[in-house]
């Protein structure tokens, strides 16, 4: 398994992001989660990536929520 460097989070100290991110991310994690309840958090996670999980430490929350919604669109 490959070693991710956690030193790198250090750069984002003091960089003013949005709080409120947090809970617009957790939100449509949530609705995805529960209408997938018997796919575990890595997995829904790692298909909106194609797989590449190494991708999801640098993605921006806002294109993981973007490619959440594409792979798992709200029912209608």
């Amino acid at each position: 398994m490959k070693e991710i460097d956690l030193s790198v989070l250090d750069m984002f100290k003091g960089k003013g992001r949005d709080p409120q991110r947090i809970d617009e991310l957790l939100m449509e994690l949530e609705r995805i989660w529960k209408e997938h309840p018997d796919t575990r958090l890595g997995q829904l996670l790692v298909s909106c990536v194609n797989g590449e999980a190494d991708k999801l430490f640098y993605m921006e929350d806002e294109v993981l929520q973007e490619k959440l919604r594409e792979r798992f669109p709200a029912a209608e």
